[in-house]
């Protein structure tokens, strides 16, 4: 990465042909740091708060890359995500404009940067009005995880467009450039200067004799009439019309007077003139009545002469000017307050706006996204906005610069969780292993507790020996795993919650006795908002031997582990036409064990504990998988639509409907659930259930 940097700044000096101002060389200075510290994007931590820190480390370093590339002429104006953002740090000017550009003109960041979108919508974001990432916000395109992708490492940087209010010489050998030009000639003879007279304020009763008119009180314009002389003004002796007086003159009036009528008065004799007047020097139009004005007018004003024994009056301007005030925030309405898990998945949207919609325009936006101008109520559905949705709506002006954009209205729907309560028991079964697999569960039995391998030498190998006077031979115990039950409480979708823990020993076998795969089925007894039900789920653990080096400084590697093969069960729940999946993790342990994500080691002849941790996702709504098994959306399923369990489940969800929840097998066919403890008891065995059991 550092040799990156060195290169692209001797290409620079290459291209420019000149050293670098102390200016240029302290932002190097500083883009080193930030390109040394984007490598740190590559390095990644096992627990989840390694991964926050490194996430807010990586933001840090790409804020800072940012500085330099604003500092260096560079424009973020235009960017609305990371990806936008990200891209114009991996760009470099053109060879041509990179000749006279003071300040960094290659790349910024490593070409092989790149990231993960989050899942969930939450992560970092772009603040396109502050030109900084920040970490925890919420966006379709929020970022998850920052690292590198050797794929991109020959990837072209593109050319990115820099300004700067000086640059080098291009054109001289100085280091600005100049332009020498000759002062004018000063013109030769005399310059006539044309005075025109004014007619005196004095005198005669023009506009400016007309009093001022007030600011109103209470928002309210008293419009009078200007006050007239008693007697018929005399002609001025030079035979000069006088201007038109203004009923209103030219000030600045709160902004609820307008539009301003203003009427415009002929002081001079009858029949020796007409008034014409024009808006913000346009078109002059023959006077006829009260004029409309507009905040921000020019009202020009002036008699003309229809008789040769007068002249034209003066033309005069007066201007029309008002505070700008804030517009008054959009109302948001919607149709339910949170999306619901069985109802309400879908909500309606209006915005309704409390000014004049002349002069302003609604926007809104939802979840940070693009400013949409509203024309009609929208409707927002629960799979789009699986965190909520945040609703802004603003008022902005459609036009006039005497109408501010007010306030941003915030209406957040937060989504109803899938509110799981209950128990969690687990039980072994079905191993598989070596030809000589030694074990505690035969075909088709189960338990909580699975051990495997031989812990008993044979009397001949015992005899061979003590014959040939070898070393005392190793202890031998079986290595184990045992499922301890948990229980759980407000669990929500896309939420971990603890389904119980697995303990682990991990013992010395005699070779060829041991297992390789152990399948664990969990079941649950759930209350989801108000319904009971039993789902259960099976998942398969790949038992590993490591090679042992015994290194006493390090006996980490000799640790054995187990791991979940698929952490996503291959059975699914549908509650109510939408299907969820169900996976499973490893979480903390204790000391002489570690674990990840689907991973747990534990020391050689040593036990530790791991918490198992489950999630409930949502997939989706279930419409073709339903209809696969001949099922209609809502419908219950009975007889041949069934396979397996027979009974009906029909209980009450918030008043509101039935809550119908069904199993999807591995094979695809869908059993409808009802009282399973005797499956929770003994999973692998089916049986039959008798009236009592029903009645249960």
């Amino acid at each position: 990465m550092l040799l990156f940097v060195i290169e692209n700044l001797c290409g620079d000096l290459e291209m420019r042909k000149r050293a670098f101002s102390l200016l240029e060389i302290l932002i190097a200075i500083s883009v080193l740091g930030v390109l040394a510290s984007i490598a740190y994007v590559a390095v990644g931590g096992v627990a989840e708060e390694a991964r926050e820190h490194k996430l807010a480390s990586d933001v840090d370093t790409l804020n800072r890359a940012v500085q330099v590339y604003l500092s260096s002429g560079g424009n973020l104006d235009s960017a609305e995500n990371p990806a936008q953002v990200i891209a114009r740090l991996k760009s470099a000017v053109s060879r041509s404009d990179a000749m006279v550009l003071p300040g960094m003109s290659s790349q910024l960041v490593d070409s092989r940067l790149t990231f993960k979108v989050a899942e969930n919508g939450v992560g970092v974001v772009w603040d396109a009005t502050n030109k900084r990432f920040v970490t925890g916000g919420q966006s379709d395109f929020a970022i998850e995880e920052f690292f590198l992708d050797d794929d991109l490492a020959d990837a072209e940087p593109g050319e990115d467009s820099r300004t700067a209010s000086m640059k080098y010489s291009a054109q001289s050998g100085w280091i600005w450039d100049f332009q020498e030009r000759e002062l004018p000639a000063a013109n030769a003879g005399s310059t006539e200067l044309v005075m025109a007279s004014s007619p005196d304020p004095l005198s005669s009763p023009t506009e400016f004799s007309t009093a001022p008119s007030t600011l109103l009180e209470d928002s309210v314009v008293e419009l009078a009439p200007p006050a007239l002389s008693a007697t018929e003004p005399e002609s001025p002796p030079s035979g000069t019309l006088m201007p038109p007086a203004f009923s209103i003159i030219g000030d600045k009036y709160p902004m609820s007077a307008y539009d301003l009528p203003v009427s415009l008065t002929n002081l001079n004799p009858a029949g020796s003139s007409e008034v014409v007047y024009a808006i913000d020097f346009g078109v002059w139009q023959t006077y006829s009545g009260p004029i409309s004005l507009p905040p921000g007018s020019t009202l020009s004003a002036q008699a003309l002469s229809i008789s040769e024994d007068w002249g034209h009056s003066a033309k005069i301007d007066q201007f029309y000017d008002a505070d700008p005030i804030t517009l008054s925030p959009p109302v948001i309405t919607t149709s339910s307050n949170l999306f619901g898990l069985f109802f309400n998945r879908k909500i309606a949207v209006s915005l309704f706006n409390p000014n004049d919609p002349e002069n302003s325009i609604v926007q809104y936006r939802v979840n940070g996204g693009p400013w949409t101008d509203y024309v009609l109520p929208f409707e927002l559905n629960r799979w789009n906005y699986l965190a909520g949705a945040n609703i802004e709506a603003r008022t902005i002006s459609s036009g006039s610069p005497y109408y501010l954009t007010g306030l941003t209205t915030n209406r957040f729907l937060p989504i109803s969780p899938l509110d799981l309560t209950g128990e969690a028991s687990g039980q072994f079964h079905d191993p598989t292993g070596q030809s000589g697999m030694v074990s505690n569960l035969s075909s088709g039995n189960s338990s909580s507790t699975f051990s495997w391998g031989e812990d008993q030498y044979s009397a001949l190998t015992i005899l061979q020996n003590a014959l040939l006077g070898g070393d005392p031979l190793p202890e031998l115990s079986q290595s184990w795993l045992h499922y301890n039950a948990g229980s759980f409480s407000t669990a929500t979708p896309g939420e971990r919650f603890v389904l119980g823990s697995l303990d682990y020993y991990n013992g010395s076998i005699l070779e060829n006795t041991g297992a390789n795969t152990i399948d664990l089925q969990i079941g649950l007894n759930l209350d989801v908002n108000g319904s009971l039900f039993n789902p259960f789920f099976d998942f398969s653990f790949d038992l590993v031997n490591t090679l042992n080096v015994e290194d006493p400084l390090n006996p980490w590697p000799d640790a054995d582990y187990v791991q979940v093969v698929n952490p996503s069960s291959s059975r699914t729940i549908i509650i109510n036409d939408y299907e969820y999946e169900f996976r499973l993790e490893f979480g903390e342990t204790s000391a002489d064990g570690f674990s990840t994500f689907d991973q747990f080691h534990v020391l050689e002849g040593a036990t530790a504990s791991a918490n198992l941790y489950g999630t409930f996702i949502e997939i989706g709504k279930a419409t073709s998988t339903l209809a696969a098994a001949g099922i209609e959306s809502g419908q219950q399923a009975t007889g041949s639509k069934m396979s397996g369990l027979a009974s009906l489940l029909g209980f009450e969800v918030e008043n509101d409907g039935p809550s119908v929840v069904y199993q999807v097998e591995e094979d695809g066919t869908i059993d409808l659930l009802a009282d399973l403890h005797e499956l929770i008891e003994n999973p692998l065995e089916q049986s039959e259930s008798d009236d009592s059991e029903s009645d249960d």
